[in-house]
């Protein structure tokens, strides 16, 4: 079951009970992100879902926290890895709604994950197009190791990329463990770039980045502050779209050495909150000169 709300030229589908999804996000009618199939219940197929607890892979779901040997399940077939958290898998409830804006939580009870913790996510239209809020709340009696992200899907027929991002990082093939990585190029899409060319699945640093996706029917520019440091690029070969996903922390980088200022990970004590936002402004997209 889906929730559709529509505002002036936006209009967005919401599936609560698929992992608080988005089904499809359009504008004057025409397709923004990739619309889910009709009657689909499967998070992947959805035009964007959340990353909550933690974006990414955590490298065999296991990870040591506060003296405590965590093991989480895996739960992307047939990979050997817990990814993205529970929040993507669960049913979400709508809290509030008006005309502009629905607001959606998500509670999570104390299981593999050994912290409950409240999420939600607020979607609010204004003249630019869809404002995102996403936070976790600690709601344990002990600290929690945080993230957040947000998996957009883009269709990839004919788009472009225009943007500029910080170096990669890297992951070691057999324990995923994160490292940054100078000697491979960041990315400088000046001039923009075929979607249909790509070929990557990497983490950047991101900054203040913006990222625009040029397509026959709009522009998206794609804003996320802090806390989301990082951006995802995933374009695989072969397939009918690509994302742009801001993050908070590099994957797995429970399981990493390095500093948490540089990996991106956050602690929350007891009864903290972690949140951000993320912004699709669209708009038509620029005549071409003759």
């Amino acid at each position: 079951m889906t929730i559709t709300l529509r505002c002036g030229r936006f209009e967005i589908e919401l599936a609560p009970a698929c992992g608080g999804s988005v089904a499809a996000f359009r504008m004057d009618g025409r397709d923004v992100l990739r619309p889910a199939p009709a009657g689909s219940e499967d998070p992947l197929e959805m035009a964007a879902f959340p990353l909550i607890p933690f974006p990414g892979r955590i490298a065999f779901g296991r990870f040591g926290f506060g003296g405590a040997r965590i093991e989480l399940p895996a739960n992307f077939p047939p990979e050997p890895h817990a990814i993205h958290g529970q929040a993507w898998k669960g049913r979400w409830q709508v809290q509030e709604a008006s005309t502009r804006h629905v607001t959606l939580r998500y509670e999570y009870r104390e299981a593999a994950w050994p912290w409950p913790y409240l999420a939600r996510q607020r979607f609010e239209f204004d003249d630019e197009g869809l404002a995102l809020e996403i936070s976790v709340h600690n709601r344990s009696d002990r600290a929690m190791p945080a993230g957040l992200g947000w998996h957009p899907y883009f269709p990839k027929p004919g788009a472009r990329l225009v943007g500029r991002l910080g170096r990669r990082w890297a992951f070691d093939r057999a324990t995923l463990a994160p490292t940054p990585d100078h000697n491979r190029e960041s990315v400088d899409w000046r001039e923009p770039q075929p979607a249909e060319a790509l070929r990557l699945d990497d983490v950047f640093e991101a900054g203040s980045a913006e990222i625009d996706v040029l397509t026959v029917a709009h522009r998206v520019t794609l804003r996320a502050g802090e806390p989301f440091g990082f951006r995802v690029i995933y374009a695989p070969p072969d397939r009918p779209f690509f994302c742009v996903e801001p993050i908070s922390q590099v994957p797995n980088a429970v399981n990493s050495t390095l500093p948490r200022a540089l990996t991106g990970l956050r602690v929350l004590e007891p009864g903290a909150a972690l949140s951000g936002a993320v912004r699709l402004a669209v708009r038509p997209p620029a005549p071409v000169a003759a």
